[in-house]
């Protein structure tokens, strides 16, 4: 991901569906600044697609997303990075 854009991603696992919500990390606890899921579509059971929008201000590091279903549990979590 590069700061300043807004781009879609897909998100490839096993029992997908409705309900689940894509949210972004900074680190281990934090719910990343500037980082935004504005928009999410279940494709398949098995791929998710979200539209991930990241300003052009935010810090550069180590990020990863994880889905939450409806009662707070989170799947793993994949990592990537916003480079400088």
């Amino acid at each position: 991901m590069a700061r300043g854009s807004t781009n879609l991603y897909d998100l490839h696992g096993t029992n997908i569906r409705n309900g689940l919500r894509a949210v972004v990390f900074k680190g281990n606890d934090l719910i990343a600044p500037g980082v935004t899921v504005v928009r999410q579509k279940v494709a398949s059971a098995t791929r998710l697609q979200i539209v991930v929008k990241v300003d052009a201000n935010v810090e550069p590091g180590d990020y990863s997303v994880v889905l939450v279903d409806e009662i707070g549990q989170a799947t793993n979590r994949v990592k990537f990075q916003i480079p400088k």
